[in-house]
């Protein structure tokens, strides 16, 4: 199961370009489309590092 979960957790990280744009990488699935679940996972996952902590 680790090694499951550090692929999930390598998928959705995402590296800062700038103030409040970040980009992040997908996994090549056969149906050459982005899966949405990923898509709002990275992008919830971005909104919450661009909210000042003391929120």
């Amino acid at each position: 199961m680790g090694r499951v979960f550090e692929q999930f957790s390598d998928m959705l990280d995402m590296a800062p370009h700038g103030p409040d744009v970040w980009v992040g990488e997908s996994a090549d699935y056969p149906w050459g489309r982005v899966y949405g679940g990923q898509v709002a996972a990275q992008g919830f996952w971005a909104a919450s590092r661009t909210v000042d902590p003391a929120f």
